[in-house]
């Protein structure tokens, strides 16, 4: 009996050794668990950072992007703006300057009336002074520089063949 309780004795001695051993295993298992786990969790925290700051960031190029966004688009507007004023001003402009050619288009037959009366005007002035000038009757006879005949009109005839205004040249 004395061999049985020995050989038990040797058994739990090598069974105690054995749950020491896996004791120490565990030990040394749960040590490492624990730093994995205290790596992991600085890895974790140190992730969460970057993906707040991340996230800040995304937050705030967006904003500027909206803030960008929206003054271009003030700024487009106020330019389409300026170019519907300027449109409405050449339009206005454009209107004006058609009403006052078509002013002076109807005004062109007048003139062309009046300049048409003129030149016979001047073309009777001037057979008359041609006719005047065939019989003897010389200047100072028909009263040039008197007052008298198209001078008092303030046209001196130039010796009866221009007319010209008093003030220019004189009859001489």
């Amino acid at each position: 009996m004395f061999g049985l309780q020995k050989s038990l004795e040797q058994q739990h001695h090598i069974q105690q050794d054995e749950i020491l051993s896996l004791k120490s295993q565990l030990e040394k298992m749960a040590n490492k668990m624990q730093e994995r786990e205290s790596t992991l969790k600085k890895e974790l925290a140190q992730k969460d950072a970057t993906t707040v700051e991340t996230k800040e960031q995304f937050v705030q190029y967006r904003e500027e992007i909206l803030k960008v966004a929206k003054e271009r688009q003030h700024f487009l507007k106020a330019e389409i703006r300026l170019h519907q004023n300027k449109a409405h001003e050449n339009l206005v402009a454009y209107r004006e300057s058609e009403r006052v050619l078509a002013r002076e288009r109807n005004n062109t037959p007048d003139l062309h009336r009046k300049l048409e009366e003129l030149n016979n005007k001047l073309v009777v002035y001037s057979g008359e002074s041609q006719t005047a000038q065939k019989p003897q009757a010389s200047l100072s006879e028909k009263g040039c520089g008197s007052g008298q005949g198209p001078e008092t009109a303030g046209w001196g005839m130039d010796c009866f063949q221009t007319p010209k205004r008093i003030s220019e040249k004189p009859c001489s």
